[in-house]
């Protein structure tokens, strides 16, 4: 049967304001927000795709500030498995750490981070898990109705393969730049969709014209991943104005000096990965 309907229900996240307008305010109200002091943040992947990963390490910034977080240039970022590699990764640019060409993950090895940086030693470590192949990409045109602009969507076909306990996270890269909004986070597990077949699902919420140029990812995430998703849409689109505020969101990288006060925040993952690309209109 197909299962596209209820695959895309399961992580199509619903895209919410994120800012709040308050009007008609005569008083002038000073909020205090909390500092403190400047922490790593740590935003990287291993998988098993024949080119360089990279791990991108920064520091926090204040609540208020609208800025670019600062790169980390001076850190040593090594990255060992359960098969014996070891990799001092390069840095190409500040704060972005490269894999060496050869470095390639493998599914069910154990990948260990390891950071060295100003006297602290941060890790994290995840075994990959299997993932899907994606049978294929394809843009499909749609007229324009009541809930969406006429445009191209993009659809994936794939076998999903059979046992329950596999994690997915979907991505789209249009014209070299990933979609890596809010909006475009899709994630999800397969108890609904187990061994089926899935039947064109879509991923992208807005349209995409004729002519732009679409690489699709199928990624296999381990189960953790799969509830740092969840936490992280919960934390974005959760409650108004007056809601409660969400729970931390969680983070695998950690100080291996349980008494310092630095402290990691983000996520090291690592996934196995299938793509296909495509021109939308390019049939």
């Amino acid at each position: 049967m197909k299962t596209n309907t209820i695959f895309q229900a399961l992580f199509s996240v619903a895209a919410l304001a994120l800012a709040y307008m308050l009007t008609s305010c005569d008083d002038r109200v000073n909020i205090g927000l909390n500092t403190s002091s400047p922490y790593m943040v740590v935003d990287g992947t291993i998988d098993n795709a024949p080119r360089a990963d990279t791990i991108k390490l920064s520091t926090s910034i204040g609540y208020l500030e609208n800025k670019p977080l600062p790169p980390v240039a001076d850190a040593l970022v090594i990255v060992t498995s359960s098969l014996g590699d070891r990799d001092t990764l390069k840095q190409p640019k500040p704060g972005y750490y490269a894999t060496s060409p050869g470095f390639v993950g493998q599914i069910g090895a154990n990948y260990q981070l390891e950071i060295q940086w100003r006297g602290e030693t941060y890790k994290a470590n995840a075994t990959m898990p299997r993932g899907t192949t994606i049978d294929s990409a394809k843009a499909v045109y749609k007229e324009k109705d009541s809930f969406r602009e006429a445009g191209y969507f993009i659809a994936f076909y794939t076998q999903e393969p059979a046992g329950v306990g596999d994690y997915y996270n979907f991505q789209i890269k249009k014209n070299d730049t990933l979609q890596d909004l809010p909006n475009n986070l899709a994630f999800t597990d397969d108890r609904l969709v187990d061994g089926n077949y899935i039947d064109g699902v879509e991923l992208n919420t807005e349209p995409y014209k004729k002519g732009d140029v679409i690489v699709g990812y199928g990624r296999g995430i381990t189960q953790d991943a799969y509830f740092f998703y969840t936490e992280l849409a919960n934390a974005v689109f959760s409650g108004g104005l007056f809601a409660a505020p969400p729970a931390n969101v969680r983070c695998n990288v950690k100080n291996t000096n349980s008494k310092s006060e630095k402290r990691a925040s983000g996520y090291f993952f690592v996934a196995s990965i299938d793509s296909d690309s495509l021109v939308c209109g390019g049939e």
